[in-house]
């Protein structure tokens, strides 16, 4: 009941679930490759059901909320990432 009320009703009172979003620089300015958006995700990854019934509706969420996420990142990239410039992104992170 703990782990109920924590993790999927109130979420949040313990660390059982973070993410981090990373802004990932190609590791040469001029090598072409894309920036990427990349999410470090810790959660709680068990999942106990014989009939199946309960990981075919996760698997169903997950789909959904990884679609919005990427629609998100896109969205992001698009509207304030690039248009900084590789410079200003790369002058945040200190490299040369």
């Amino acid at each position: 009941m703990h782990l109920r009320n924590n993790f999927a009703a109130h979420s949040g009172i313990e660390n059982y679930e973070a993410v981090q979003i990373a802004l990932v620089l190609p590791p040469k300015k001029k090598s072409g490759m894309p920036f990427w958006l990349h999410r470090e995700l810790f959660q709680a990854d068990m999942l106990v059901d014989p009939t199946g019934d309960i990981e075919a509706l996760v698997k169903h969420v997950q789909h959904k909320v990884n679609n919005k996420i990427d629609q998100l990142q896109n969205k992001i990239l698009l509207e304030e990432i690039l248009p900084k410039g590789g410079d200003y992104w790369y002058r945040k992170a200190k490299v040369k």
